[in-house]
């Protein structure tokens, strides 16, 4: 029996597609195929899924419809014919020893349901960040894996750094089709209740890129809301004997509920009926958390427990107030810089552009993501500010949250008198 299938939805990825299907190519473990779903798109990407399916016998290829990622991996599903199945986003990519490494640990202890890697976040190329590093293996029943999913200590619910018995998906759908967003944590949800037995080994192959243009990076979208509904389904579903699973749950669905409510009064678009409606479910998430607040959430859920027309008066004086105090900065120096490039930068310059004030780029700490343009303007590192000393009257706008300023302003004060720059918080 075939041993591995890996299922890659595609939609309009044709830039990233040939080095995704490349990397699974390479692998030093064979016993694989690899079935492309391709979702409708309206690139080039179908036509590149058979032009590598002609030429490689491995490659299966689905046309259908637009879906969603869950309509392509369920679409997927019901074409594989490997004893375990495992996925990959077509604009990702893996080490070719990945599958080697997952496997070889799956046919070694032989009763593991899933077995878990992890991950490495790549930005523009480059490695920025190694999810949750850890180096020793770790084996786990069912109730005390998913407790370690919601800690996100270990590991988290994304799919694609895993991989599953294929009698997990007993019913050949991973979740419902209309899912498009949280549908990594739906399926893992149902997955891990199913498992009896799930192996974590630390195997960093798999390189999720992060891009501009996903619906993760965009800004707030109602679509999103879904998430919400999701984790109050995931919570309501959680029993006595995992109350601590509960409290975990409780303290992720308090993050994201604040947030988009925070969010959601942020906008012009009238969301009065959300807002009252995830109010509720705060205030029960809240009530069962097992940690306090940091002071930035703690800001957040003052104004989002607000009735809604004092909270976005509220939201939208703060804007206003923000506004013109970056203005008032802005004026006294003749180089305006923002330190940082995520997307509380991304914000800021918002900001910039909406007034017409000129700023002349982004400084980061260092050169890992190798970054070179942001909001198509000059990303620098502080080196490269050191060096034009010529210019002696700088500003910066600190677009960080307060924990990561404490942080940087220690690491580059020396730097900042150098140049007798402006310095501007911006709390988030």
């Amino acid at each position: 029996m075939l041993q591995l299938s890996v299922i890659v939805p595609v939609y309009n990825t044709e830039k990233y597609l040939g080095r995704c299907i490349d990397s699974i190519l390479v692998q030093t473990y064979k016993d694989y195929e690899i079935i492309l779903v391709n979702d409708g798109s309206i690139d080039g990407s179908g036509k590149l899924c058979d032009e590598y399916a002609s030429k490689n016998k491995r490659i299966k290829v689905i046309h259908k419809n637009n879906g969603g990622s869950s309509s392509a991996r369920n679409a997927g599903l019901r074409y594989a014919e490997g004893k375990y199945i495992t996925f990959v986003d077509s604009d990702d990519w893996i080490e070719q020893d990945m599958y080697q490494k997952l496997m070889g640990c799956i046919q070694q202890k032989t009763d593991i349901d899933i077995c878990i890697g992890s991950y490495v976040l790549d930005k523009n190329d480059k490695v920025e960040a190694v999810f949750a590093q850890h180096n020793e293996e770790r084996s786990f029943l069912s109730k005390s894996a998913l407790l370690a999913m919601f800690e996100q200590t270990l590991f988290n619910w994304t799919l694609w750094d895993k991989i599953y018995r294929r009698d997990l998906f007993y019913d050949d759908k991973i979740c419902d089709d209309s899912i498009e967003y949280g549908d990594d944590t739906v399926a893992n949800w149902i997955l891990f209740k199913r498992a009896e037995k799930i192996y974590y080994k630390p195997v960093y192959g798999y390189h999720y890129c992060m891009r501009d243009d996903s619906l993760m990076q965009q800004k707030f979208n109602v679509k999103k809301l879904v998430y919400l509904d999701i984790l109050k389904k995931i919570y309501n579903e959680t029993i006595d004997d995992l109350s601590s699973l509960r409290k975990h749950i409780a303290n992720i669905a308090f993050s994201y509920t604040c947030l988009y409510i925070y969010q959601m009064l942020q906008e012009q678009t009238n969301y009065e009926e959300n807002v009252k409606d995830y109010q509720k479910d705060l205030e029960i998430y809240k009530k069962n958390m097992d940690r306090s607040l940091s002071a930035s959430e703690e800001r957040k859920y003052v104004v989002a427990i607000l009735p809604y027309k004092k909270a976005t008066t509220y939201v939208m004086q703060k804007n206003n107030e923000l506004k013109e105090n970056i203005k008032l900065f802005c004026e006294k120096y003749e180089k305006i810089y923002i330190y940082g490039a995520g997307i509380i930068a991304g914000q800021i310059a918002d900001v910039l552009e909406q007034e017409n004030i000129r700023y002349e780029g982004f400084v980061i700490s260092d050169t890992r993501g190798n970054q070179k343009s942001y909001h198509n303007k000059k990303v620098m590192v502080l080196a490269d500010l050191k060096r034009l000393n010529k210019w002696n009257n700088i500003g910066i706008l600190f677009a960080i949250n307060e924990k990561n300023f404490m942080h940087v302003i220690e690491e580059v004060k020396d730097e900042f008198c150098c140049f007798n720059a402006g310095k501007f918080t911006i709390n988030y």
